[in-house]
């Protein structure tokens, strides 16, 4: 351990820069409120104090267990015998106590004061269970360690973590488990709250810990937090854990020990208790002036300039094939050209701008598009690796005359419903406001319940360049010697196919040797990014470093900046190469087709089933349940594990001839493994969702001219299934599986169109099935998105087609119950031509 001194200037710049930085995070004992005054001129009890009253009060109903037996007991030792011999048969005699010396507390010590409230400080953890903390201001919010908890607070509120539970909850409920003072009480915590103690881990691995009050001499929950089996000890920056005490500890080799076991790096030793006063006007002082140094929060995302690369040949080839960005500078390569979207483009004001596109199709060309148009206007841009706090959301919706630009996967499913509840606050809009989904994002369907607010600015924007894109381009990429792009493959094929005839440097053939190898790079294919706190949940912190190492610089470790959403993490691990990650993924995935890799593939699929398992076992709070569903979407799992990036396909890509039709895409064998895989199948069987994306998988592998019709029909079970459990949900109050019904009967109507097609629309049953799912779909006001799909582009467009055609033939056989809705069918502006189609029940018999 290491000594700091306050009168140090490396001391004070310390603190300053942690303050700047938001990497300090105190963790306050029963020294910090103990002596205060509570009710009927008790004091709050120290550590000590308590578990001498609990000893006393064993002694009085268990006479063999003296003081003189037990005293050298730990506390947790002490409480538990105290709560099953003591509270069990004087309930209301232990809780008067605690209510005369754990509530009511006069605040004393004015500069303690300040520490604690005059800091801004993000969020604070408490050993206490008095409500000396909390009722010091109201700008607290208290957070149990025995309650599951929304991990997103009032943004506004300082969070109170009380890591041994709250008095005031323990009153209301006599029930001995809302303390957290034993070894059992601890362990029932820890099934009950994960994510509570997750965060705690995450902070004692990767922030500054400041400890006051504290012996740190039976803590099991500071304990597991850096000392446990799953390796969360390992700190991943230069982080200290200072331990603050006004005992003399040099010479206490035993104590030195103690805190040593957890992780204490450095101690600040006070002269005596009085010290304290001024150690927290030190720390306060320190606070202010890490104030002046500090920028506005917004600023890290406004943009002034994108540099265009030279016509260095190797960095241009690197930045087409790789994308690699690892100085963290935005660039545009020399090759960047305007998309013929971005020239006729107009944003509005009135709405959130909606850019819809495949991965690889262009999209984050378009945004710099857009950042050169407007030059008047100041210009900030949130990039796919970073996320950002809801605080700083409502800072720049509140900008005037700018340009605000979220690229994909900067915002999260639960921040588009903030973003709209904010965005509809702001008057006198003069802000243009852009967002970029990847066009397989749950996300996206999201923006058809807001019409009002989301605008979709540009139908979905493909993987193709036009003559004029493709011409631009190939005139820039033939100046600096790179092959020029082929006007019949999408942007993703040619980029594959030049990566292929370059030096085989750029899609290198690593080797997925593990399991926590492939959790991280799963992630990491589907979000870009994962935050400290996340690797904690994942169970990869004994790992993630080795598998960063390994890939590095596809993906690599980021200290947080301020103003990222997650905060209880002070790093993130970044995917650079969002290609070179698809194609390790693919070599995986599908290794070569012989008797040997059909062996090798068996197994590898069962091991992409267990990493999809564990992930969806770690679905234990609100923002990992919104990340983690995407493992699940049959769209993400499609393009993740698509064969698009396997070495078949570049080797195809790579000849001067290519054979298209040996190209092979879509992900068919991975995916159903995944859906049919038992232990995935127990996990989420109560979820709607579920259902719905097995059907959706059925279908899809199925929708083609020989697809089986039983594995149709098996789809149409599961939709049906899927959309029953969602109305039984709703009518018990689950209002979030809305979008899941409403997607259920779109695809309940695209199966049954399908069998009519199947059953060359002979079939008056599948018919009229198929009639009422389509109409109760186009007239969902809730799915509008996915019904303007169904009509204009999806994979059911050329059913619902077909269907209205022969009933419009009058070779459609429908039942006389669907006829009005068949007619509203074919009145559709798509189908009518101006022409009122009225249908009489002789035709349709």
């Amino acid at each position: 351990m290491e000594k700091m001194r306050l009168t140090d200037l490396e001391t004070k710049e310390f603190f300053i820069q942690a303050f700047k930085n938001k990497l300090l995070v105190p963790i306050l004992g029963s020294g910090f409120s103990g002596g205060m005054r509570a009710r009927k001129n008790n004091t709050v009890p120290t550590g000590y104090n308590l578990k001498e009253h609990m000893i006393s009060e064993i002694e009085k109903v268990k006479p063999e267990l003296t003081k003189s037996t037990i005293a050298k007991q730990s506390f947790s030792w002490i409480a538990e015998r105290f709560f099953k011999y003591v509270f069990s048969s004087q309930v209301n005699i232990v809780c008067d106590y605690f209510f005369n010396f754990y509530t009511g507390i006069k605040f004393i010590h004015n500069n303690k004061f300040r520490f604690l409230n005059s800091i801004n400080w993000p969020y604070v953890y408490t050993l206490n269970i008095d409500t000396t903390i909390e009722n010091s201001n109201d700008q607290w919010e208290v957070f149990y360690p025995n309650c599951d908890f929304f991990d997103k607070s009032v943004f506004d509120k300082k969070k109170l973590y009380k890591i041994h539970g709250d008095i005031n909850q323990f009153l209301k409920t006599k029930n001995k488990d809302d303390l957290i003072f034993s070894e059992s009480q601890y362990l029932l915590s820890l099934d009950t709250n994960y994510t509570f103690h997750n965060l705690l881990a995450s902070d004692c691995a990767g922030k500054n810990l400041l400890y006051i009050g504290c012996s740190l001499d039976d803590e099991l929950d500071i304990h597991y937090s850096v000392l446990s089996d799953l390796n969360k000890n390992k700190a991943p920056l230069l982080t200290r854990r200072i331990y603050v005490t006004s005992e003399d500890i040099e010479k206490d080799y035993v104590k030195q020990e103690n805190l040593q076991s957890f992780n204490i790096s450095h101690y600040i030793q006070l002269e005596n208790v009085e010290d304290y006063e001024l150690f927290y006007e030190f720390i306060t002082n320190c606070y202010e002036l890490s104030l002046l140094e500090t920028d506005n929060e917004i600023n890290r995302y406004e943009i002034t300039n994108i540099p265009i690369l030279n016509k260095d040949r190797e960095k241009n080839l690197t930045f087409l094939i790789s994308s690699f960005n690892t100085n963290q500078i935005l660039q545009k390569p020399y090759y960047y050209i305007t998309r013929d979207t971005a020239k006729q483009l107009r944003l509005s004001l009135e709405h959130i701008n909606v850019f819809i596109g495949r991965r690889f199709s262009g999209k984050t060309m378009l945004a710099f598009n857009i950042i050169d148009y407007y030059k008047d206007r100041k210009i900030y841009y949130v990039k796919s690796d970073d996320s950002i706090s809801d605080k700083l959301i409502i800072s720049l919706l509140n900008e005037k005359n700018s340009v605000i630009i979220f690229d994909s996967n900067s915002i999260s499913e639960e921040q588009i419903y903030f973003l709209s509840r904010e965005y509809s606050k702001v008057k006198n809009r003069t802000s243009y406001v852009c967002i970029f989904f990847n066009s397989y994002d749950e996300i996206s369907n999201i923006i058809s319940y807001r019409t009002d607010i989301y605008e979709q600015a540009e139908p979905l924007i493909r993987g193709y360049l036009s003559d004029d894109e493709l011409n631009n381009l190939n005139e820039k990429i033939n100046e600096i010697g790179i092959l020029a792009f082929d006007p019949k493959l999408t942007i993703l094929d040619n980029t594959l196919r030049i990566a292929s005839k370059s030096d085989s440097k750029y899609l290198c053939e690593y080797e997925i040797s593990s399991l926590n190898e492939l959790i991280l790079l799963v992630w990491l294919a589907v979000h870009k990014k994962i935050y400290f706190e996340e690797l904690v949940n994942l169970n990869l912190l004994n790992s993630y470093r080795d598998t960063v190492n390994k890939y590095s610089p596809i993906i690599q470790i980021e200290t947080n900046v301020v103003g990222e959403k997650y905060e209880h993490s002070a790093l993130k691990i970044v995917c650079n190469a969002p290609l070179a990650l698809l194609h390790i993924i693919s070599i995986y995935a599908y290794p070569l087709e012989s008797e040997l890799g059909k062996a090798i593939r068996i197994t590898r699929l069962q091991k992409i089933c267990e990493a999809i398992y564990q992930i969806l076992l770690r679905e234990n709070s609100q923002t990992m349940k919104s990340k983690i569903k995407a493992f699940l979407m049959f769209d993400v799992l499609n393009d993740i594990f698509s064969r698009q990036y396997a070495e078949h396909n570049i080797s195809i890509l790579s000849k001067d001839e290519i054979n298209f039709s040996g190209l092979y895409y879509g992900a068919a064998s991975v995916i159903q493994a995944i859906y049919d895989d038992e232990n995935i199948k127990n996990l989420q069987k109560d979820e709607p969702n579920y259902w719905l994306q097995k059907a959706k998988s059925l279908y899809m592998l199925n929708s083609y001219k020989d697809g089986a019709i039983k594995k149709l029909e098996e789809a149409l079970l599961w939709a049906q299934k899927a959309e029953a459990d969602s109305e039984t949900k709703i009518n018990n109050g689950e209002n979030k599986f809305f979008r899941t019904l409403s997607n259920s009967v779109i695809q309940v109507a695209m199966i049954y169109g399908k069998l009519s097609y199947k059953y060359y629309y002979k079939d008056t049953g599948i018919n009229s099935h198929a009639v009422h799912y389509y109409y109760k779909g186009l007239l969902d006001s809730n799915n509008s998105q996915a019904a303007q799909s169904l009509i204009n582009r999806s994979k059911g467009t050329k059913d619902l087609d077909g269907i209205i055609k022969h009933i419009r033939n009058g070779d459609c056989p429908l039942l006389d119950s669907v006829i009005l809705e068949a007619e509203y069918l074919c009145n559709l502006p798509k189908y009518s031509k101006g022409i009122n189609i009225r249908l009489n029940k002789s035709r349709n018999i």
